[in-house]
Protein backbone atom coordinates (compact mmCIF):
# COMPACT_ATOMS: atom_id res chain seq x y z
CA UNK A 1 0.00 0.00 0.00
CA UNK A 2 1.12 3.57 -0.69
CA UNK A 3 0.76 6.83 1.27
CA UNK A 4 2.19 9.83 -1.33
CA UNK A 5 2.43 13.56 -1.21
CA UNK A 6 2.87 15.03 -4.16
CA UNK A 7 3.85 19.11 -4.87
CA UNK A 8 4.97 20.98 -7.81
CA UNK A 9 7.19 23.70 -8.11
CA UNK A 10 7.85 26.13 -11.12
CA UNK A 11 11.49 27.32 -11.34
CA UNK A 12 11.04 30.64 -13.45
CA UNK A 13 14.41 30.89 -14.10
CA UNK A 14 14.63 27.51 -15.81
CA UNK A 15 11.02 27.35 -17.16
CA UNK A 16 10.44 24.04 -15.42
CA UNK A 17 8.31 22.66 -13.13
CA UNK A 18 9.58 19.81 -10.45
CA UNK A 19 7.45 17.40 -8.98
CA UNK A 20 8.43 16.02 -5.40
CA UNK A 21 7.14 12.69 -4.46
CA UNK A 22 6.98 12.06 -1.33
CA UNK A 23 6.08 8.08 -0.52
CA UNK A 24 5.76 5.81 2.29
CA UNK A 25 5.68 2.20 0.66
CA UNK A 26 7.82 -0.68 1.25
CA UNK A 27 10.75 -1.56 -1.57
CA UNK A 28 11.13 3.05 -2.18
CA UNK A 29 12.11 3.34 1.65
CA UNK A 30 15.13 4.63 3.34
CA UNK A 31 15.79 5.31 7.12
CA UNK A 32 17.35 8.46 7.95
CA UNK A 33 16.33 11.10 10.74
CA UNK A 34 12.62 11.59 8.93
CA UNK A 35 11.69 7.64 9.10
CA UNK A 36 10.76 5.99 6.24
CA UNK A 37 10.46 8.44 3.56
CA UNK A 38 11.71 9.22 0.15
CA UNK A 39 12.20 12.46 -1.54
CA UNK A 40 11.85 11.67 -5.32
CA UNK A 41 12.44 14.31 -8.01
CA UNK A 42 11.47 14.57 -11.18
CA UNK A 43 11.94 17.54 -13.92
CA UNK A 44 9.54 17.61 -16.81
CA UNK A 45 7.03 20.42 -18.47
CA UNK A 46 3.69 20.19 -17.04
CA UNK A 47 0.57 21.04 -17.60
CA UNK A 48 -1.80 22.27 -15.45
CA UNK A 49 -0.84 22.86 -11.26
CA UNK A 50 -0.67 20.63 -8.37
CA UNK A 51 -4.47 20.73 -7.38
CA UNK A 52 -5.22 19.65 -10.85
CA UNK A 53 -4.28 16.18 -10.42
CA UNK A 54 -5.40 12.94 -9.02
CA UNK A 55 -2.98 10.24 -8.03
CA UNK A 56 -3.08 6.39 -8.16
CA UNK A 57 -0.30 3.78 -7.93
CA UNK A 58 0.18 0.19 -8.22
CA UNK A 59 3.52 -1.61 -7.05
CA UNK A 60 6.16 0.59 -7.87
CA UNK A 61 4.48 3.19 -10.47
CA UNK A 62 2.22 6.21 -9.69
CA UNK A 63 -0.14 7.24 -12.37
CA UNK A 64 -0.96 11.32 -11.83
CA UNK A 65 -4.19 12.39 -13.98
CA UNK A 66 -6.03 15.80 -14.13
CA UNK A 67 -8.45 17.27 -16.76
CA UNK A 68 -5.70 18.14 -19.33
CA UNK A 69 -3.16 15.30 -19.04
CA UNK A 70 -1.91 12.26 -17.32
CA UNK A 71 1.40 10.86 -16.50
CA UNK A 72 2.66 7.71 -15.99
CA UNK A 73 6.06 8.32 -12.66
CA UNK A 74 8.76 5.61 -12.03
CA UNK A 75 10.24 7.09 -8.86
CA UNK A 76 12.83 4.45 -9.09
CA UNK A 77 13.95 5.76 -12.24
CA UNK A 78 13.28 8.98 -12.71
CA UNK A 79 11.33 8.22 -15.53
CA UNK A 80 8.37 9.97 -16.72
CA UNK A 81 5.73 9.29 -19.18
CA UNK A 82 3.02 11.15 -20.81
CA UNK A 83 -0.16 9.61 -21.31
CA UNK A 84 -2.57 12.29 -23.08
CA UNK A 85 -4.52 10.07 -25.13
CA UNK A 86 -5.95 8.79 -21.48
CA UNK A 87 -7.97 11.70 -21.32
CA UNK A 88 -11.45 10.81 -22.33
CA UNK A 89 -15.35 10.07 -20.98
CA UNK A 90 -15.52 8.12 -17.80
CA UNK A 91 -17.05 7.27 -14.70
CA UNK A 92 -14.14 5.16 -12.66
CA UNK A 93 -10.57 5.05 -12.77
CA UNK A 94 -8.10 2.61 -11.40
CA UNK A 95 -5.01 1.49 -11.88
CA UNK A 96 -3.89 -2.09 -11.55
CA UNK A 97 -1.32 -5.08 -12.63
CA UNK A 98 -1.95 -8.14 -14.83
CA UNK A 99 0.77 -10.70 -13.87
CA UNK A 100 -0.38 -12.72 -16.38
CA UNK A 101 0.92 -10.49 -19.30
CA UNK A 102 3.63 -8.90 -16.80
CA UNK A 103 2.19 -5.40 -17.64
CA UNK A 104 0.30 -2.32 -15.43
CA UNK A 105 -3.31 -1.65 -17.15
CA UNK A 106 -5.19 1.64 -16.64
CA UNK A 107 -8.74 0.66 -16.27
CA UNK A 108 -11.42 3.10 -17.58
CA UNK A 109 -15.00 2.53 -16.24
CA UNK A 110 -18.59 2.98 -17.54
CA UNK A 111 -21.57 2.58 -15.93
CA UNK A 112 -24.40 2.35 -17.37
CA UNK A 113 -28.22 1.40 -16.63
CA UNK A 114 -27.84 -1.11 -19.67
CA UNK A 115 -24.17 -2.68 -19.14
CA UNK A 116 -21.04 -2.05 -16.64
CA UNK A 117 -18.14 -2.40 -18.94
CA UNK A 118 -14.41 -0.53 -19.08
CA UNK A 119 -11.71 0.22 -21.64
CA UNK A 120 -8.17 -1.09 -20.87
CA UNK A 121 -5.11 0.71 -21.85
CA UNK A 122 -1.74 -1.77 -21.24
CA UNK A 123 1.07 -0.16 -20.66
CA UNK A 124 4.00 -1.68 -23.00
CA UNK A 125 2.22 -2.30 -25.63
CA UNK A 126 0.17 0.75 -26.04
CA UNK A 127 -2.99 -0.82 -26.91
CA UNK A 128 -6.40 -0.70 -26.22
CA UNK A 129 -8.91 -3.44 -25.02
CA UNK A 130 -12.22 -3.77 -23.84
CA UNK A 131 -14.52 -5.76 -20.84
CA UNK A 132 -17.79 -6.43 -20.85
CA UNK A 133 -19.38 -7.44 -17.35
CA UNK A 134 -21.24 -10.49 -17.79
CA UNK A 135 -22.45 -11.71 -13.80
CA UNK A 136 -25.64 -10.88 -13.07
CA UNK A 137 -24.97 -10.20 -9.99
CA UNK A 138 -23.23 -6.97 -10.71
CA UNK A 139 -26.12 -4.15 -10.40
CA UNK A 140 -26.47 -2.00 -13.64
CA UNK A 141 -26.71 1.56 -12.97
CA UNK A 142 -25.95 5.18 -14.20
CA UNK A 143 -23.27 6.07 -11.61
CA UNK A 144 -20.07 6.92 -10.65
CA UNK A 145 -16.94 4.95 -9.41
CA UNK A 146 -14.74 6.45 -6.55
CA UNK A 147 -12.09 5.98 -4.15
CA UNK A 148 -9.78 3.06 -6.48
CA UNK A 149 -8.09 0.87 -4.48
CA UNK A 150 -5.64 -1.85 -6.03
CA UNK A 151 -4.92 -4.70 -3.84
CA UNK A 152 -3.30 -7.61 -5.61
CA UNK A 153 -4.62 -8.60 -8.92
CA UNK A 154 -8.12 -6.48 -8.27
CA UNK A 155 -9.00 -2.79 -8.24
CA UNK A 156 -11.97 -2.02 -5.83
CA UNK A 157 -14.12 1.22 -6.08
CA UNK A 158 -16.81 2.34 -4.30
CA UNK A 159 -19.89 3.34 -6.60
CA UNK A 160 -22.72 5.63 -6.43
CA UNK A 161 -25.24 6.55 -5.94
CA UNK A 162 -25.99 2.78 -5.46
CA UNK A 163 -23.50 2.45 -2.76
CA UNK A 164 -21.33 -0.70 -3.55
CA UNK A 165 -17.78 -1.67 -3.43
CA UNK A 166 -17.28 -2.96 -7.53
CA UNK A 167 -14.48 -4.96 -8.11
CA UNK A 168 -12.25 -5.63 -11.26
CA UNK A 169 -10.10 -8.53 -11.27
CA UNK A 170 -7.58 -7.55 -14.02
CA UNK A 171 -5.95 -10.72 -14.89
CA UNK A 172 -9.64 -12.33 -15.35
CA UNK A 173 -11.06 -9.10 -16.74
CA UNK A 174 -14.04 -9.69 -14.45
CA UNK A 175 -16.56 -7.66 -12.67
CA UNK A 176 -17.77 -8.66 -9.39
CA UNK A 177 -19.67 -6.56 -6.59
CA UNK A 178 -20.02 -6.54 -2.98
CA UNK A 179 -23.07 -5.34 -1.95
CA UNK A 180 -23.79 -2.29 0.69
CA UNK A 181 -27.28 -1.78 -0.28
CA UNK A 182 -27.86 1.85 0.53
CA UNK A 183 -28.37 4.73 -2.05
CA UNK A 184 -26.28 8.51 -1.39
CA UNK A 185 -25.97 11.54 -3.10
CA UNK A 186 -23.29 13.63 -3.48
CA UNK A 187 -25.19 16.22 -2.14
CA UNK A 188 -25.85 13.97 1.22
CA UNK A 189 -22.03 13.57 1.20
CA UNK A 190 -21.74 17.28 1.40
CA UNK A 191 -24.51 17.84 4.08
CA UNK A 192 -23.32 15.06 6.15
CA UNK A 193 -19.69 16.07 5.26
CA UNK A 194 -19.33 12.08 4.49
CA UNK A 195 -16.49 10.71 3.08
CA UNK A 196 -16.32 6.77 1.89
CA UNK A 197 -12.75 5.47 1.41
CA UNK A 198 -11.24 2.06 0.44
CA UNK A 199 -7.86 0.48 1.87
CA UNK A 200 -6.36 -3.02 2.94
CA UNK A 201 -5.91 -4.40 6.65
Amino acid sequence: MVKTICDLDWDPSEDKVTLSITSVEEGWNSKDLRGWKTDLRVSTPLEGTAEEFKMLSCKSLIYLYGDKSSYICNPTTGEFRTLAMLNQRNDGIGFGFDATENHFKLVLLHLTENLTWCNIFTLGTNSWSSAKNDDPTVPRFNGKAYSPTTIGESIYWITTPVMNVLCFIVERRRFEVIRYHSTVSKERLREKNMHFSLGEI
